[in-house]
């Protein structure tokens, strides 16, 4: 948005008219990509991940630029344990994830200091976007479990 760009900083009430009116033009992802990006950026994370819950009750799944909001969202705020478990939770349920996704991981895993937890997750992006590519290989037929990494 450009007001944003130009260092406009709306109040809470602008932003809840911008999601309500989202919803109501029927523009839900939208809407929850907003309102997630504004909790996790004013630290309410559980309210972010009641809302998370709240539209799956609903029936909709979240598609994995919400996924990658929840986790960055996490790591920035001191919640690795439950940023990890929310990616291993995304590849156990055969969730293809992006490099963006395996980006926040990583920059999560290195501000903690987990260097070699960082590595290892380089090795098997690696790998696993190696074998991807070739099309020779089915991600099934491969031995490494990406799951156990983190």
């Amino acid at each position: 948005m450009k007001s944003f760009k130009l260092g406009f900083h709306p109040d809470t009430v602008t932003i809840n008219t911008l999601i309500k009116g989202l919803y109501l033009n029927g523009k839900v992802r939208e809407a929850l990509h907003f309102h997630d990006d504004a909790l996790f950026k004013n630290h309410q994370v559980d309210k972010a991940i009641a809302l998370l819950t709240k539209i799956k009750d609903q029936g909709i799944e979240p598609d994995m630029f919400t996924c990658t909001i929840l986790v960055d969202g996490l790591c920035k705020n001191g919640r690795l344990q439950d940023a990890q478990q929310v990616y291993q939770d995304l590849l156990i349920n055969g969730y293809h994830l992006d490099a963006r996704m395996y980006t926040v991981m990583l920059n999560g895993l290195c501000k903690e200091g987990l260097f070699d937890e960082a590595i290892a997750a380089i090795v098997i992006v690696t790998a696993i976007f190696c074998f991807c590519s070739l099309h020779t290989l089915q991600l099934q037929s491969v031995s490494i479990d990406p799951v156990s990494i983190l």
